[in-house]
C-alpha cells in the first residue's frame, strides 16, 4: 500500500509541476515592451534595442536601417524593414492604435506598378494581410496630412481566438517594396470596449492568425490535455488488463469478449480500424485547415518541411546532384527515397505540391504506424491470448506522443524506425538473426536514433555466431558473417545514387563518411532534449574534449555491464530491456540527444513491461511517454522553429528544462532500480487480476483507502496524544522538581538560621 501512495504521489507531482513550469513563462500581462517610461524608443543602442524587438530587413546592415531614438523608430530602406514585438491579447477583445510619425520625403514604390505598394503601417506577423490587403488602410505614404501632424493616427481592431501575437511596425512589405525614409513615435495599444471600437468612426479591422502549425503560448492547452490523457488512458488500459486476467482460470459471459478471445480476426481489425481512425481524421483535419484561402503559411515542423522540400527537390532535379546542392540534409536513405516517391506525385499539382508531399509522408507514416501496433499484437497474443494482446496494443497507439511524432504529427522518420526496430525485437523473439539483423539495419537507415540499440544486435548477433561456431553448424555460421558484411555493400548500393557526382570526382567512399558527419550531428551537449545535460544548462553549448572523454568511458562502462548480464543469461527478452535501460541511460547523460530519440526508446520499454506483466515497468512507460510528450510538444507547439531549424529554449523565459530535467533523472534511477529488481533479484512486481466487477472493485478500493486513512487519522491522532501526554508529564516533573528545589533551599535557610 505504501509503494501505491508513493507512486500516485509522484504521478501527481509531475503533473502539477508540469504544468506551473510551462505556465511560469505566460504571466506577464504587459502590452509592450518599452526603452523607459518617458520615451518608448529612446534605447542606448541597437543591441538593447534588439533586446525587446526583433529586426527584419532586407539590406546589408541593420545599423543603416534602423534607428532607436528619443523621436522615435526611424527606418531607411529601399525594399522593405520591420520591426516585431511579441504582444499577448485577450481572445475576441477589442482594441485601439494610436502613433505618431513623420515622413520628410514622400515614399517610393520600387515595384514594376508604384500604385501596387504599401508604406509605413501598423501589421501583425500572423495576419500578412492585416491592414495590407484592406480597401481602407491605414498606411502612410507622404509628407501632407489631413489632420494636425501633432494628432495620433487612430485605428481599431478586434483579436480573434488566440493569445500571443508579434506586433510590427513596416515600411514596406517583400511583395510591395518601397524606398524612402520614416520615422513612427508614441505608439500605444490599449484595450477598450466594444461599443467604444464601433462608435468612434476610425477604421476597425479584424485580426486573424493565417499561419497553421504556428508555435503559441496558448498551445499550453494541449500539452496539459495530453499528459492527463496518458494517465486516464493508462488507468484505463490497466483495469482492463487486471480483468482480462482474472478470466484465465474462468469462463467469461461476455460474448464480445469471447469472440475476441476465439476469434483471430477480430481483434486486429479493430486494432487496425482504431489506429486509423485516429491518425488518418487528424491528418484529414490537419490538411482540411492547412488548405483553406484564408491560410498565408503553413508550418508542419522543420522536420518535416525539410524532408517534403528535399523530396520535391529529388523529383524535379534527380539524385545525383543533391547532396551536392542539399549539404544540410541530415536525413537517412529510407526516408529520402519516400520523400522523393511523395515528390514526384505531389509535384504533379503545382498549386498544392507543398501540402500534398506532406500530407502523403505522413499517409505512409501511419502505415508504418499500423505495422508497429501489429507487431506488438502479434508478440502478445501468442503468449498472452487475443483480448489481452488487443489491450495493450491500443494503449501503445493511444499515446498522444506516439500519433503526434509520428505520422499524425511533426516527423515521420519515428514511424519507420519504431516499425523496423520492433520487427527486429520481434524476430529476435522468434529466434530469427537474418530477418532480426536486417529489421535493424533498416532502422538504422532510417533514424540515427536506432544506433542506440546497436549493443542488443552485436551481442545478439556475436553469441549466435559463436553458438553456430560451437555446435558446428558451418552453414549458419557462414551466412550471419557474411549477412553483417553484406550490410555494407548494401548501404554502398542504395546510397550509390545520392553519391554518383561524389564518386565521379574521386571520393569513393563519400557515402560512408556522409553517414558518419550525421551520426555525429552538431557539436553540442543537447538539442533541446529535456535531459541531465539539459539541466545543467548545457542546451546548444558546444562539447569539450573532457566531456567527450567522460562520454565514451561512460558507454564503455554500460556496454560492459549489459554484456555481462546477456551472456550469463543468454535470454532475448532480457536483452531487449537491457538494452532499453542502456538507451535510457545514454540518453539522459549523453551528449548530442534530441526529444525525438526518447521515442524509439518507449517500443523497448513497452515490450518489456506487457511480456513480464511488470506493473513497475508499466509505470515507468507511462513516466516515459509523459515525459517525452511534454519535450516533444512543448518544442514544437510553444518554441517553434525558424529558417535556420528548431528555436533553442531560452533559460531566461522558463524553468521546464531544469524540472522535467530533474524528473528524467528520478526516472532513471527508478527505472534501473526496478531492472535490477527484475534482473538481479529476480522479483516481479505482476499485475494483479481483478476478479469482481468495477464499480465493485471501485467501492472496494475506497473503502480500503478510507479505512487506511482513518488508520492514518488514528495513528496521527494517537501520537499527537502521547506527545502531548508527554509534555504534561514533562511539565509536572518540572513543577515538581521545582517545589522539591525550593523544600532543600527552605530547610538549607531553617539550618543557617539556627
Amino acid at each position: 500500500m505504501k509503494k501505491k501512495w508513493l507512486l500516485f504521489t509522484i504521478v501527481l507531482i509531475v503533473i502539477i509541476i508540469t504544468s506551473l513550469s510551462v505556465l511560469s513563462g505566460c504571466a506577464k500581462t504587459d502590452l509592450l515592451k518599452v526603452a523607459n517610461s518617458d520615451n518608448m524608443f529612446a534605447y542606448e543602442n541597437l543591441d538593447e534595442a534588439k533586446k525587446d524587438w526583433n529586426l527584419v530587413y532586407s539590406g546589408k546592415s541593420e545599423n543603416s536601417i534602423f534607428s532607436f531614438a528619443e523621436n522615435g523608430l526611424t527606418m531607411n530602406v529601399d525594399g522593405y524593414a520591420y520591426a516585431s514585438q511579441e504582444i499577448k491579447l485577450k481572445p475576441n477583445a477589442y482594441y485601439k492604435v494610436s502613433y505618431n510619425y513623420e515622413i520628410s520625403e514622400p515614399l517610393e514604390g520600387t515595384t514594376e506598378n508604384p500604385l501596387y505598394s504599401i508604406g509605413l503601417f501598423i501589421g501583425f506577423e500572423e495576419d500578412p494581410n492585416f491592414n495590407v490587403t484592406h480597401e481602407k488602410r491605414t498606411n502612410h505614404w507622404g509628407v501632407e496630412r489631413k489632420t494636425d501632424p501633432k494628432d495620433p493616427v487612430v485605428f481599431y481592431f478586434k483579436s480573434d481566438r488566440s493569445r500571443v501575437y508579434n506586433l510590427k511596425i513596416a515600411l514596406g512589405t517583400k511583395d510591395m517594396p518601397v524606398k524612402g525614409s520614416a520615422t513612427l513615435n508614441n505608439l500605444k495599444m490599449e484595450k477598450v470596449p466594444e461599443t467604444v471600437a464601433k462608435a468612434e468612426g476610425a477604421y476597425l479591422y479584424n485580426l486573424k492568425s493565417t499561419i497553421f502549425g504556428r508555435a503559441s503560448v496558448d498551445n499550453i492547452v494541449y500539452i496539459v490535455l495530453g499528459c492527463l490523457s496518458i494517465f486516464v488512458i493508462g488507468y484505463i488500459v490497466y483495469i482492463l488488463k487486471s480483468r482480462d486476467l482474472a478470466f484465465e482460470t474462468k469462463k467469461s459471459k461476455n460474448k464480445f469478449y469471447n469472440t475476441l478471445q476465439n476469434n483471430k480476426a477480430v481483434a486486429p481489425v479493430m486494432l487496425i480500424s482504431i489506429t486509423l481512425l485516429i491518425r488518418v481524421l487528424i491528418l484529414a483535419i490537419q490538411s482540411g485547415l492547412a488548405a483553406q484561402k484564408s491560410i498565408t503559411e503553413s508550418l508542419f515542423g522543420f522536420n518535416l518541411e525539410q524532408l517534403a522540400y528535399q523530396g520535391q527537390w529529388i523529383a524535379k532535379h534527380g539524385t545525383v546532384y543533391f547532396l551536392k546542392n542539399n549539404l544540410s540534409s541530415t536525413f537517412l536513405p529510407i526516408p529520402l527515397y519516400l520523400a522523393s516517391l511523395a515528390g514526384v506525385i505531389g509535384n504533379t499539382s503545382a498549386a498544392s505540391a507543398e501540402i500534398i508531399t506532406v500530407s502523403l509522408l505522413k499517409l505512409f507514416a501511419i502505415f508504418a504506424d499500423v505495422g508497429t501496433v501489429l507487431l506488438i499484437y502479434h508478440m502478445m497474443a501468442k503468449r498472452q491470448g487475443n483480448a489481452s494482446a488487443l489491450i495493450m496494443s491500443l494503449c501503445y497507439s493511444l499515446m498522444p506522443v506516439m500519433f503526434l511524432s509520428s505520422g499524425a504529427g511533426w516527423s515521420i522518420t519515428a514511424s519507420f524506425a519504431s516499425f523496423t526496430l520492433v520487427a527486429a525485437f520481434l524476430f529476435m523473439l522468434e529466434k530469427n538473426y537474418m530477418l532480426s539483423s536486417t529489421m535493424y539495419f533498416l532502422s538504422c537507415m532510417t533514424s540515427v536514433a536506432a544506433l542506440l540499440f546497436i549493443p542488443a544486435f552485436i551481442l545478439y548477433a556475436g553469441v549466435y555466431i559463436a553458438f553456430s561456431i560451437r555446435d558446428r553448424k558451418t552453414k549458419e555460421s557462414v551466412l550471419s558473417i557474411a549477412l553483417f558484411i553484406g550490410f555494407f555493400f548494401i548501404f554502398y548500393l542504395i546510397t550509390l545514387p545520392f553519391s554518383l557526382d561524389f564518386i565521379r570526382k574521386g571520393q569513393a567512399m563519400h557515402a560512408f563518411s556522409h553517414f558518419i558527419s550525421i551520426v555525429k550531428g552538431k557539436n553540442v551537449y543537447t538539442l533541446n532534449a529535456f535531459n541531465f545535460q539539459g539541466l545543467l544548462k548545457n542546451n546548444f553549448v558546444e562539447i569539450t574534449s573532457q566531456s567527450t572523454l567522460v562520454s565514451i568511458l561512460f558507454v564503455i562502462f554500460l556496454l560492459i555491464i549489459v554484456a555481462i548480464l546477456y551472456v550469463k543469461s543468454k535470454n532475448r527478452l532480457q536483452l531487449i530491456i537491457l538494452t532499453s535501460g542502456f538507451s535510457i541511460m545514454a540518453w539522459t547523460f549523453l551528449n548530442r540527444m534530441t526529444p525525438e530519440a526518447l521515442i524509439l526508446l518507449l517500443p523497448a520499454i513497452f515490450i518489456g513491461a506487457v511480456l513480464y506483466n511488470d506493473k513497475r515497468l508499466y509505470f515507468v512507460f507511462l513516466l516515459y511517454t509523459l515525459t517525452a510528450y511534454i519535450n516533444l510538444s512543448y518544442v514544437h507547439l510553444i518554441v517553434g522553429y525558424d529558417a535556420s531549424g528548431i528555436i533553442h529554449i531560452d533559460y531566461s523565459k522558463t524553468p521546464i528544462m531544469y524540472v522535467i530535467g530533474s524528473f528524467n533523472l528520478l526516472f532513471v534511477i527508478y527505472y534501473i532500480v526496478v531492472l535490477y529488481d527484475i534482473l538481479i533479484s529476480k522479483k516481479l512486481s505482476v499485475i494483479k487480476p481483478i476478479e469482481m466487477k468495477y464499480v465493485d472493485h471501485v467501492k472496494f478500493q475506497t473503502k480500503k483507502i478510507t479505512n487506511n486513512l482513518k488508520l492514518f487519522a488514528a495513528k496521527i491522532n494517537v501520537y499527537f496524544s502521547a506527545l502531548a501526554l508527554e509534555r504534561k508529564q514533562r511539565k509536572a516533573e518540572k513543577v515538581e522538581q521545582k517545589e522539591k528545589e525550593k523544600i532543600k533551599n527552605n530547610i538549607e535557610e531553617d539550618k543557617e538560621n539556627e
